[in-house]
This record gives structure tokens, C-alpha cells and sequence, in this order.
């Protein structure tokens, strides 16, 4: 698969660096290979929320199927998602929700990618960890409550998306926000 978890991780983390101290929101362009961006199309145009499956190297696993809102995990699901990196779209768009965080930190997965109509969204635990810890949730969920509470009113009714990345600098995770283009020379 086209998604290089050391390589992209890096560029994850090089984008944090620079923009840890001021939170400024920097453009970043990211060649996906095909591979990567065939499973990104498979889904994003569905209406019910689709998964995708890859081990930590970004291999191929599975897929799951689940509903208009959510996936529904069985208690095989639950195991043999333990670090794997979870790619899943989200129908009614927005990146990001705090069950799929939640989600990450409790079957310490690898990582998780979620795919809108119009953008990637990923979210990776700290370099130098392999997984997502289920202790990572607690922090997670504090520094996200602050930070939305100190944003001004008017913008808390907008996608959390800045907040995502936000959180992810203050706490030392990986985030990215990747827009979907389509190059029209191939």
C-alpha cells in the first residue's frame, strides 16, 4: 500500500515541528501513491460508514461494513483490531469524533485515518510509540475540552479539524489534515 508509516509519520511529524510553538496552519503537498488513494475512493463517496483495515507497515488486512452513523464492532473485530491502523470514512462529513479517538486509544491501534468527500484526515500516537495507549484518552480528551473552550463562540460551531491538530501538537501526537484532489494528467 502507498501509506508509509515511517515515511508519512515523519512528514506527520516534521509539519508538527514546525508549527508546534505557533499553531500556525501550514499547506503541505503529499503525493499519495494508488494504491493508498483506490481504498480512500472506495469509500468516501459512501453513505454508510465503510472500514478499511492495515497493519502497522500499511498492508492490506480487511474491510467492515457498518451503518449510516457508525461501525459496530464484534468481539473478533475488537481483537484483531489491536494495532492496526483503522481507515474509515465518515458519510456525513467532519474529520475526527471523540468515539473515534476513544476507539484508537482503547484497542491501542496503530493508528487512524478518517476519509470525507473532500479530505483525509489521520491521526498517529507520538513517534516514539507504535500504538496508541487507552491512558492517551484521558489527556486526549482534557486538552480537546480546554481547547474548545477557549476558542471564540462563533467558531465553535465549525469543524474540529484546527482543534485535532491543536491537541495533536500540544500533546505530542501526529495529525494531518490531507485535501483529496484529483490530478487530471494521469
Amino acid at each position: 500500500m502507498g501509506f508509509n508509516k515511517n515515511r508519512d509519520a515523519n512528514i506527520i511529524q516534521n509539519n508538527q515541528k514546525s508549527s508546534q510553538k505557533t499553531h500556525k496552519k501550514e499547506k503541505l503537498i503529499i503525493k499519495l501513491d494508488i494504491t493508498f488513494m483506490k481504498y480512500v475512493f472506495e469509500i468516501k463517496d459512501s453513505v454508510f460508514e465503510k472500514g478499511i483495515i492495515f497493519d502497522k507497515t500499511g498492508n492490506f488486512l480487511f474491510r467492515m461494513k457498518g451503518n449510516r452513523s457508525s461501525i459496530d464492532f464484534s468481539y473478533n473485530d475488537i481483537y484483531r483490531l489491536q494495532g492496526k491502523i483503522f481507515m474509515h470514512n465518515h458519510p456525513r462529513g467532519g474529520g475526527f469524533s471523540l468515539p473515534d479517538i476513544k476507539t484508537a486509544c482503547a484497542l491501542n491501534m496503530a493508528g487512524m485515518i478518517v476519509v470525507t468527500k473532500k479530505y483525509i484526515h489521520i491521526f498517529f500516537p507520538p513517534q516514539e510509540r507504535e500504538t496508541f495507549l487507552i491512558s492517551d484518552y484521558r489527556g486526549i480528551l482534557k486538552c480537546y475540552q480546554i481547547r474548545q473552550n477557549i476558542i471564540p463562540l462563533s467558531k465553535r460551531f465549525l469543524p474540529d479539524d484546527e482543534i485535532w491538530r491543536i491537541v495533536a501538537c500540544d500533546l505530542g501526537f501526529r495529525y494531518l489534515k490531507i485535501k483529496i484532489r484529483i490530478n487530471k494528467n494521469l
